[in-house]
């Protein structure tokens, strides 16, 4: 409903437009708060069991939904795949309205889902632990392939200090994290297998530590296939010819 009704498209009918619009978000608040809800007694057991892989999967869950909220998920599939995209900057920025409703929500969501499959024992974790670090990376590279666009604004994400906001390792309860959401202090980085801090503005990179975490973790057919897509991706974005590609390409 936010997409049909997103600011980018104009009609003439704009008082009915703005009211359908508020009743959508109110609407969306609703089930924030219930996921709210549902986080808090989730970590009522968790904290009771912190060893307990149900619940481990229960908040992967809960981030996944909640990435939902705040993003348009088919529509990141559709720029993946460069359905209707004819090469430009400006494009970009325009796609990533359309992707991604609350930046830094997202990104805080992702690296949650990231950091609760890494904490999870190769053997004990689900069989569709590969396809919800695929969602968390597509997300992380749409905005990272749109912010390629020179005039993209990031709002004050990325600004005012020079502090690392490390989203994979971090919990929600930390104070840089919620500065971060909050007021988008501070600069988000994922956490490499070796140790080394990954911008989120290298698109490339963020594809290679998703392919990473799947090599390290249980051999299956599911994972096998989205490594294989997302090296596709990476492929299919790299060998453009037009600037942004190039741009993704040296990174």
């Amino acid at each position: 409903m936010l997409t049909c009704l997103s600011d980018i498209t104009s009609t003439r009918r704009t008082e009915n437009r703005v009211m359908t619009k508020n009743s959508t978000k109110e609407r969306l608040e609703e089930a924030q708060e219930l996921l709210q809800r549902w986080y808090d007694l989730s970590m009522i057991q968790f904290k009771a069991n912190p060893n307990c892989q149900i619940t481990r999967c229960n908040m992967v869950f809960y981030h996944l939904i909640s990435l939902n909220a705040v993003t348009n998920f088919p529509e990141i599939e559709r720029l993946a795949r460069r359905e209707g995209f004819e090469g430009s900057y400006w494009e970009l920025s325009l796609r990533h309205k359309r992707c991604i409703f609350g930046r830094e929500e997202a990104i805080f969501h992702c690296g949650q889902v990231f950091r609760h499959l890494r904490s999870m024992l190769s053997e004990s974790r689900p069989s569709w632990w590969s396809a919800a670090l695929y969602r968390a990376t597509l997300t992380l590279w749409a905005d990272g392939i749109s912010t390629l666009d020179p005039n993209f604004q990031r709002g004050s994400s990325g600004t005012g200090n020079n502090n690392l906001v490390k989203i994979d390792q971090l919990t929600p309860e930390d104070p840089a994290v919620n500065a971060y959401r909050c007021g988008g202090e501070g600069l988000a980085v994922l956490t490499g297998l070796d140790g080394l801090y990954i911008s989120l503005d290298k698109p490339a990179e963020v594809l290679h530590y998703a392919i990473r975490n799947i090599n390290a973790g249980f051999s299956s057919r599911i994972g096998d296939g989205i490594k294989r897509k997302l090296i596709a991706l990476g492929n299919n974005w790299s060998l453009d010819t037009m600037g942004a590609s190039a741009g993704y390409a040296t990174a």
